[in-house]
């Protein structure tokens, strides 16, 4: 009964969740853009949107922000909640001297490190598309031209490869970390060769890949950007003649979006903590736009956040990146050690108590909040004790204080597990609280799905 009455407090407590405008759906706090490669020169671009929708956007050159080029059609916000993670050819000429995974800072709205580089057309990997972390805080990617899925190894440097099989191998219509499950989930994109366009699901550790849908309608060809939405839809961007594709949660079905001369070429979604089913694209048609896109009407609503008509733009959009919305991850720090790391708000939550708990139940159904929003927790006797504070030895710092930046980070320490529970999904979401706030939260962290990997 005790157990049974600390539950039901907690819920309650969640239920009477209020909103805050960064989490209304379709307000943004800024979004990072990517651009194709500039005609046939060693040139291309990024852009930064700010919160009220004003682009600024920097093409590549030796003393320009952006000193490098190439497609930047993969890009991740990594671990901090703040850097992007962004693929890159470096050397501004053709071919370029080196292929490299370079560290963009919103803030500074400059490149500021290189993560890793390695000869051009020689080196592994030779050609990332889209970006992901995994739950040790690993990029993650599909490398085109080697047809293996690629990791990098955050601790020594190095990149392990597995070998996966891509129909009609043309590059990614959209590869994430399912935040909801764990594993990965992508879709092949489109050529004038493509005869099938498929959705995948790989695990964790690069192992089993299972078709979760496909389909050889003539037509039907991803370009090269997806994503997973709160309720397992899976959007991804169109080559030609539909705005957009899309796949119902469990259906296995691709379905066309309306027939459109305009089409997506990335597709992002929006922090599932929000109100209903969003997400950010870019369209390209006789004019360039970046739009929030609502994914509960059919067919999808959009909302132009910008134009190429009034806003000059260098190239196609390939990468439209929400930022500072990764509040909750996870970043290995040893064989059997992780952090677990929380930084919502970008920095405007300083000072307030937030309660992280976990469940080995799953992260759905959600909890819905009033006003909208969604906890993505399903509660059993983990999240009790979880929710209570430290569970000695395994999780500690999961209960506490923002620090004056706003951030703190909790530590996984499963040394005492030894590898016999390696696979385990522990889903962790959470909620940081203040008093004037709406039913006293200010915040719903989003989700993560974090797997169990213990190294002998």
């Amino acid at each position: 009964m005790l157990l049974r009455r600390l539950l039901v407090s907690f819920l309650f407590f969640w239920i009477l969740a209020g909103l805050l405008h960064a989490q209304v759906a379709g307000s943004h706090r800024g979004l990072f853009l990517g651009y194709s490669n500039i005609g046939s020169t060693a040139a291309s671009a990024l852009g930064q949107v700010d919160a009220s929708n004003k682009l600024k956007s920097y093409s590549s050159g030796p003393s320009s922000a952006w000193p490098h080029w190439g497609n930047v059609w993969g890009a991740v916000v990594d671990t901090d909640n703040h850097d992007v993670l962004v693929h890159a050819l470096i050397g501004l000429g053709i071919p370029p001297s080196k292929y490299g995974l370079v560290v963009w800072d919103p803030t500074r709205r400059a490149v500021t490190r290189t993560l890793w580089s390695g000869p051009f057309g020689v080196s592994v990997p030779r050609n990332l598309t889209n970006l992901t972390l995994n739950s040790d805080g690993n990029v993650v990617s599909y490398d085109s031209s080697l047809g293996h899925m690629v990791e990098l190894d955050r601790t020594t440097g190095l990149w392990s490869t597995t070998r996966i099989a891509v129909p009609n191998n043309a590059g990614l219509s959209g590869f994430v970390w399912d935040r909801l499950h764990g594993g990965y989930v992508y879709a092949n994109s489109g050529s004038t060769a493509v005869t099938t366009q498929v959705l995948l699901r790989t695990g964790p550790d690069r192992t089993p890949t299972t078709t979760l849908a496909a389909t050889s309608v003539t037509g039907v060809r991803g370009a090269y950007g997806g994503d997973l939405l709160q309720n397992g839809d899976w959007i991804s961007s169109a080559l030609s003649g539909y705005l957009y594709l899309e796949v119902k949660a469990g259906s296995g079905v691709w379905r066309t979006g309306p027939a459109s001369s305009r089409v997506m070429w990335d597709v992002t979604a929006e922090k599932f903590a929000a109100p209903g089913r969003g997400y950010y694209a870019s369209i390209l048609g006789a004019s360039q736009e970046v739009v929030y896109v609502d994914a509960g009407t059919t067919p999808h609503t959009l909302t132009t956040l910008i134009t190429s008509t009034t806003t000059p733009m260098p190239s196609w959009i390939l990468e439209v990146l929400p930022l500072y919305d990764r509040d909750l991850s996870t970043r290995r720090t040893g064989k059997a050690t992780w952090d677990l790391a929380v930084n919502p708000g970008n920095g405007l939550l300083a000072g307030k108590t937030f309660v992280v708990a976990a469940s080995l139940t799953g992260a759905v159904p959600a909890t819905r909040l009033a006003g909208g929003r969604e906890l993505f927790l399903v509660a059993d006797a983990l999240t009790v004790l979880s929710a209570q504070g430290p569970v000695w030895p395994f999780l500690t710092g999961n209960v506490g204080t923002l620090d004056a930046g706003g951030r703190a980070v909790a530590r996984l320490n499963l040394a005492a597990l030894g590898t016999a529970y390696n696979g385990t999904v522990i889903h962790f979401a959470g909620v940081v609280l203040d008093d004037p706030a709406p039913g006293g939260i200010a915040w719903v962290l989003d989700p993560w799905a974090f797997t169990v990997r213990v190294m002998p």
